[in-house]
């Protein structure tokens, strides 16, 4: 179904973002690490600047994550209970979605999974050669998402947990795979030295100032979002697994359930704690969930006792045909949704119609072209969701088209990277069309401080977003970029929130 469904949907916003990604080529980024921007970069090599190209190498590493998880639970719970954990895997939409979409998790599920399996061979077999392979595969998580550091502490906590773990730590394997991931993860360590630790900063100090008191009901928000696109039955499973684990702890000679802890609670603590203060993303526990998916299994053929003692075991193994079933209809008629193979479907507002935005835009900008004798640059509304989107999707033909769009704030000094990979003074003196789905009077007071003249909006396209409901999209040709302001005013103008384009 993911096969199907990559060449048809159209790219959300942030795909079309980390395809820009792609494009502008480095070690690092504002808000992550390039793993992302490598991904789309080898698929777009092999199938052009397309949709499947954007997601191939997502779908292939989706692949190679469930086969890394059935040999991760074939190696502590059995080959049969590897075929139930690659099954409970692939039917929870949450894990669907992320071999689906060209994002961070992908890469970071596969090294994830790829450390858990090496640091687990590596204490079975007191082996070297996993210890190295575990820290390479924790370097090159640590390159697709932050969270990965959390590998190196769930290591750690479970070599501490028993006598055999702890002589290893006295052995040279465990440090030589704490230098190799540091080696693997030096280049964005380095980019972000000399880019005064702007990467970190934005994702720890930045998240850690979010947040603003206890938010019940963000939390139970949160917290019902997990068990809708975990599908209850995995959610509730998975829940099971944490108490059981936590129960067993002391007492697990195999050390499954102690490595479930280990790996699992303390980025999952992290994400509870953050949820108790202000709204966490769905796909953000994603790797606590992965060692939890072992044991389930065990659960599933021994049955799974409910949390208050007394209950009777509830018998889920036989439960699981069935239910898979149901599930794989249900992501199936997901991926129907997200296609609007039928129109009264309601379509989620980040799978909107962006291709008929983009072709309505690129006609307007065309339109412009010829009667000012010079193609125009665009500037798109927003932060970078629609400047993404309008990049990806007005491209002519003309190898340099996607780099004619801005979003208004990256003007402003925000756009998350945008401002980065562009500064004002390339567009001096030409001419731009802004689109917009709320061309405000503010927003056209800033474009008039920054253009010769700017015209009235003229309506551009209605596209569906979110089932039938219409977004009304409009255009504003300006005429003759000129900027405004200074970079040091640019700052004061994105804490006030106000739109002033600066020249640089």
């Amino acid at each position: 179904m993911r096969f199907l469904a990559a060449p048809l949907a159209v790219l959300i916003p942030e795909e079309a973002y980390y395809w820009k990604y792609s494009k502008h080529p480095a070690w690092g980024y504002l808000d992550h690490p390039p793993m992302v921007g490598w991904v789309v970069a080898g698929g777009t090599y092999l199938f052009g600047d397309s949709e499947l190209g954007v997601r191939f190498g997502t779908l292939l590493l989706s692949i190679g994550s469930v086969w890394l998880l059935y040999r991760l639970t074939a190696d502590w719970c059995g080959r049969r209970a590897g075929r139930v954990a690659a099954l409970l895997y692939s039917i929870a939409p949450l894990f669907f979605a992320a071999g689906f979409l060209a994002m961070p998790d992908a890469p970071l599920i596969f090294f994830w999974l790829l450390a858990l399996l090496a640091v687990t061979r590596a204490y079975s077999r007191d082996s070297v050669g996993w210890w190295l392979l575990a820290g390479l595969a924790t370097g090159l998580g640590f390159m697709a998402k932050y969270p990965a550091a959390f590998i190196g502490l769930g290591a750690l906590l479970f070599l501490l947990s028993d006598a055999r773990g702890r002589r290893m730590l006295r052995q040279p394997g465990v440090w030589l795979a704490l230098a190799v991931a540091l080696l693997a993860a030096s280049p964005v360590i380095a980019w972000n030295a000399q880019h005064d630790w702007a990467s970190f900063r934005f994702q720890f100090l930045r998240r850690a100032a979010e947040a603003h008191g206890f938010a019940p009901l963000k939390s139970l928000a949160s917290l019902g979002m997990q068990f809708l696109v975990l599908s209850p039955l995995v959610f509730a499973l998975l829940a099971a697994v944490a108490c059981t684990a936590l129960r067993r702890f002391r007492r697990d000679e195999v050390g499954r359930w102690r490595f479930a802890v280990c790996f699992s609670l303390p980025w999952l603590a992290v994400c509870i704690i953050h949820g108790l203060t202000s709204e966490i993303h769905m796909n953000w526990p994603i790797p606590a969930y992965l060692s939890l998916i072992p044991p389930a299994t065990v659960l599933l053929r021994r049955g799974a006792r409910p949390l208050m003692r007394g209950l009777p075991a509830v018998k889920l193994g036989s439960v699981l045909p069935r239910y898979a079933d149901v599930m794989v209809a249900a992501n199936a008629i997901v991926v129907l949704v997200i296609l609007h193979v039928v129109a009264a479907l309601p379509v989620p507002s980040a799978f909107a119609r962006w291709d008929r935005l983009g072709v309505a835009a690129e006609t307007a900008e065309e339109s412009f072209a010829t009667a000012r004798g010079a193609d125009p640059f665009i500037i798109a509304d927003g932060r970078y969701n629609l400047a993404s989107e309008l990049a990806f999707y007005m491209r002519d033909g003309r190898d340099d088209d996607w780099n004619e769009t801005v979003p208004l704030t990256a003007a402003a000094g925000g756009g998350l990277n945008y401002v980065n990979w562009h500064e004002a003074r390339e567009f001096r003196d030409r001419d731009a069309i802004f689109v917009s789905s709320d061309p405000s009077p503010r927003k056209l007071a800033a474009l008039r401080g920054a253009f010769d003249e700017v015209g009235t909006p003229e309506k551009l396209i209605a596209i569906p977003r979110g089932g039938s409901r219409l977004t009304q999209y409009w255009v504003v040709r300006c005429v003759r970029f000129l900027g405004v302001a200074s970079p040091a005013q640019a700052t004061a103008n994105m804490r006030s929130n106000e739109f002033r384009l600066v020249r640089r």
